[in-house]
């Protein structure tokens, strides 16, 4: 079944595979349910989900995320490995929803194998895949390394296999737009059968050629940009989405009306939603892009901040998030109006964005933590050089207490909360980032820490930004114990 429609790009994102699988960090389910939420949002058309034989977590997340997709379609990344693509269609039977397989086929792991063997090898994988869905995508990694004739007959007995999308991945990242728009010629000139399908790219940025080839790309005939937000992804990273967005929008002439149902009035706040979930600086850059952008087109100008205060009832938060965009259903509004009341307490006017993001650090009552701060004091002076935090924790059914003496309140905290939870962890880096305008905005503070060597994200919000630090690290050392189990 193809999505596209005359003169659409599909836009195929990979976030949730190639982008914060290179990032050193454990991700929970909950942050990458946030993630395909808002790209679900933007108008994402395909959103990339890992290969779930990879292990019983990620078997288990393939239906988590996908039932949260309301406008894209849930793509199932898998190998040519038929146990493989059984394990993808598992993952998913349940929810009886429309649904993409991406069998990947890498040149470079295929040197000693006879050139019939790779041609039944691809074939029989896309028939078995065949069985469970009508919308087969075959990636071929490393194509630029591979001779025209066979890659041409490749694509022939893939199409004719029941393949509906051919994705062109550059492999060796080191490929010019000329390469990729002579190769996508060439292969239109040469396979019949091609008109047919859809002809994707999946373009590296180690030469910062990774938009240039997209945009030949599309100009030569591709109909789909596999790309991620911001760019994150292995090595130097991907093609950015935004760019290419706003390139086909403002550029409509070169591309011919190309279109995308990318919903552009959502591009900076689900840039700077998924870095701040994924602890990543949106470059500035992207900001300016978007303004400048913004100002020439008026079917794209952001709405002004809605402000609420404590008289603002439930009614007017579930109405906000309905502006937003969230669907009731995905939220409990008791929780957030609770939440909404005690931030209205401490900083008067509480704006959309403040709500949005109430919205992304909810948690879920229902859900027992290791660990949560109770209260916390700070005894400071800049006439001493020394500060002491006195904490206390519920470590499960227990409370701790205790107190610490550090160079400064950040060090006494977080050494305080190491004692009491006996997690010995090393930090690795601590952001602090308005969420808002003014000195009662909220902070959003995001960390690393090294725990067993492996690297571990937590966040939180606050308007104390000592509170919020404590919070964050606690948030990560429940990550710890939850990966744990």
């Amino acid at each position: 079944m193809s999505l596209l429609k005359q003169n659409q790009v599909i836009v195929f994102d990979s976030t949730l595979c190639d982008g914060i699988k290179n990032i050193k960090s454990f991700f929970s389910l909950k942050e990458k349910i946030q993630i395909a939420i808002i790209l679900d949002k933007l108008g994402v058309d395909i959103i990339e989900i890992p290969d779930p034989s990879h292990s019983i977590e990620d078997f288990k997340n393939v239906e988590e995320i996908a039932k949260v997709l309301k406008h894209a379609k849930p793509c199932i990344l898998t190998s040519m490995d038929c146990n493989n693509i059984d394990s993808a269609y598992k993952s998913i039977e349940n929810l009886k929803k429309d649904f993409r397989l991406d069998l990947i086929f890498d040149f470079r792991d295929c040197k000693n194998i006879s050139m019939d063997s790779i041609y039944g090898k691809i074939k029989n994988a896309i028939s078995h895949a065949k069985q469970y869905t009508d919308d087969i995508e075959l990636t071929l990694k490393d194509i630029f390394n591979v001779d025209f004739s066979i890659l041409k007959h490749i694509v022939e007995i893939s199409i004719d296999a029941g393949a509906n999308t051919i994705n062109l991945n550059d492999g060796n990242h080191l490929v010019f737009p000329s390469e990729y728009s002579s190769l996508i010629s060439r292969l239109y000139e040469n396979v019949d059968k091609l008109k047919d399908i859809t002809i994707s790219v999946h373009c590296h940025n180690d030469l910062s050629m990774a938009c240039a080839n997209t945009i030949s790309s599309l100009v030569s005939g591709a109909r789909q940009i596999e790309c991620t937000i911001t760019g994150i992804g292995t090595t130097a990273s991907h093609c950015l989405l935004e760019d290419i967005v706003f390139a086909i929008r403002t550029k409509k002439d070169y591309f011919n009306n190309l279109y995308t149902n990318i919903n552009c009035e959502k591009i900076k706040r689900a840039v700077h939603s998924i870095s701040d979930l994924i602890n990543l600086s949106a470059k500035v850059y992207k900001e300016q892009i978007s303004t400048s952008t913004l100002k020439v087109d008026n079917d794209c100008n952001e709405a002004r901040p809605l402000q609420m205060n404590a008289r603002s009832g439930r009614h007017m938060v579930k109405s906000t998030l309905q502006k937003l965009g969230y669907d009731s259903t995905t939220y409990n509004l008791d929780y957030i109006y609770k939440k909404f009341l005690e931030l209205a307490e401490r900083k008067g006017q509480v704006f959309d964005y403040d709500l949005e993001a109430l919205l992304f650090f909810s948690n879920d009552e229902k859900k027992e933590k290791a660990f949560e701060l109770i209260t916390l004091n700070i005894m400071s002076s800049n006439n001493d050089l020394h500060t002491t935090a006195s904490i206390k924790i519920k470590c499960g059914k227990r409370t701790r207490t205790d107190s610490y003496i550090g160079s400064g309140p950040i060090d006494a905290v977080f050494n305080c909360i190491m004692r009491i939870t006996e997690i010995k962890f090393s930090l690795l880096d601590c952001k602090i980032k308005s969420k808002g305008q003014g000195t009662k905005a909220q902070a959003l503070i995001s960390l690393y820490i090294s725990y067993k060597d492996k690297h571990y994200y937590g966040r939180a919000l606050s308007t104390d930004i000592i509170e919020g630090s404590a919070l964050a690290l606690i948030n990560a050392l429940n990550t710890i114990v939850e990966n744990k189990t």
